[in-house]
Formats: structure tokens, C-alpha cells, sequence
């Protein structure tokens, strides 16, 4: 199980959404649920009380007990035209480098390096991770041929 950070964006380990509202409650003797949260229900928030790690029950894993929301990332692959070829800019070695980026932007600037440029870009391939799985492909119509 990953470690709770509640500096990081919280929901309950069953999905609601989740906001901390103190992290150095002065808990009453023989309780060490320091961390103050509102909860979302469908008709309001309700204050609840966790310990350090998140949990509500020393005893079970439960679905209230908060979670860090998973973190998406994406990645983006340029498919362009040139006078010369058809290709997959991410797919290509440059310098050493694999030619998949962070940005849309970077992608589209990026692919001129293998023969695009930006007036070539087709479309646009963004990968979606999350925990480091892919969890999503998402296709960016531009212009050219393969549109």
C-alpha cells in the first residue's frame, strides 16, 4: 500500500471527494486522530476525524479512510507527414532520446527533428498514466493526410 501524504490531494479510499482541513488536531487522551477532513456526501459535507495515516479504524481497512488521489501524467507522440516519409515521431531515437514528451506543445515543436515540422503534424497520440499504468489513449486530430 502507498504511503498517505496528506500535503497531496485526498478523496476516501471509496471515491468521494475528500479536503483537509488540519493535519495537528489536539486529539483527546488515548486518540491519535490528529488529521480533521470533510467528507462529501451527496447532500453536504460531513467533519471527520483520521490518524496521520489516513485511516479512520486502527482495526479495518474501510472506505472512508482517505487516500492520496491518484496522480495522472501524459505523455504525447506526434504522427506527421513530410515530403520524405510517414512516421511516428515517438517512436524514433534523437540524440539518444526517445521522442515522447510531456506537452502537446513539445511533441508538435519537437517533430521536426524527424522530418515533420510543425506544418506536417497530422494528429496527436497522448498516452494517460496513472501510478505509473496506462490507463488511457487519446487521439488529437490536426491536419495533413492521416486526419
Amino acid at each position: 500500500m502507498k504511503k498517505f501524504d496528506p500535503t497531496k490531494p485526498v478523496q476516501t479510499r471509496d471515491g468521494r471527494p475528500a479536503r483537509i482541513l488540519c493535519t495537528d488536531r489536539k486529539a483527546r487522551a488515548l486518540s491519535d486522530h490528529t488529521i480533521v477532513a470533510l467528507i462529501d456526501y451527496t447532500d453536504g459535507e460531513q467533519v471527520m476525524f483520521f490518524r496521520p495515516d489516513g485511516c479512520n479504524s486502527s482495526v479495518l481497512e474501510q472506505g472512508i479512510d482517505l487516500v492520496n488521489v491518484p496522480e495522472r501524467k501524459s505523455r504525447f507522440v506526434a504522427l506527421y507527414r513530410s515530403t520524405r516519409s510517414v512516421g511516428i515521431g515517438g517512436y524514433h531515437s534523437y540524440g539518444g532520446k526517445r521522442n515522447r514528451f510531456d506537452t502537446l506543445e513539445e511533441s508538435v515543436r519537437n517533430n521536426r527533428h524527424f522530418g515533420g515540422g510543425e506544418e506536417n503534424v497530422c494528429n496527436i497520440l497522448e498516452y494517460v498514466f496513472e501510478e505509473g499504468k496506462l490507463v488511457d489513449v487519446k487521439f488529437h486530430a490536426g491536419k495533413g493526410i492521416l486526419a
